[in-house]
């Protein structure tokens, strides 16, 4: 026995039908060919400077051109590095917190652009604390990219300035005012 098919102002219930839909031509609508990659290079460095660290690296799989675009960015900017995972017992948390601050080295020493707009390194971790040679290299690295804006914060539950600091800052070599805040480190 068919199937009856129940109508009801103007509509059929019961088998669906399919309705083709006309988007024009082919050409218009898609394209297998990448337009974004197309830009120039300063363009696609101050999109993906928009990004985080992390997403802008992932762009490398992209094509062979995006493995190096993302290294240039002008925005490094290490937010509460240690939320990255949150790991239950302490003696992870510290080895986890160890890594993140290696990771920081790591993008560093891939950076390959000629200047940073801003530099930022916040972590909030009681645990662990970066060497102050690793903090006097961030710096270094800062100042030799002319960086316009730069802030290091690891409060270990306490805000205090950076006793003595390695470097003297010229009066004015920031886009803005800058601030730091670290630990003491022996």
């Amino acid at each position: 026995m068919p199937k009856r098919k129940a109508k009801h102002s103007g509509w059929t219930y019961g088998k669906r039908q399919k309705i083709p839909i006309n988007l024009g031509d082919k050409e218009d609508n898609y394209s297998e060919e990448d337009q974004i990659s197309q830009l120039p290079d300063v363009i696609l460095i101050s999109i993906l400077s928009l990004l985080g660290i992390r997403e802008a690296a992932r762009t490398c799989v992209l094509s062979k051109r995006w493995i190096c675009v993302w290294k240039q960015i002008t925005c490094l900017n290490f937010d509460d590095i240690d939320a990255l995972s949150k790991p239950q017992k302490k003696r992870r948390q510290r080895v986890k917190t160890a890594s993140s601050y290696n990771w920081v080295n790591q993008v560093l020493q891939l950076h390959q652009g000629p200047s940073l707009d801003e530099f930022k390194i916040r972590s909030s971790l009681l645990d662990y604390s970066p060497s102050s040679s690793e903090i006097d290299n961030w710096i270094e690295f800062a100042m030799w990219r002319r960086v316009q804006g730069l802030e290091i914060d690891l409060e270990a539950g306490r805000r205090s300035r950076f006793s003595s600091p390695s470097y003297i800052f010229p009066d004015k070599p920031f886009r803005s005012p800058f601030w730091y805040f670290l630990h003491q480190v022996p």
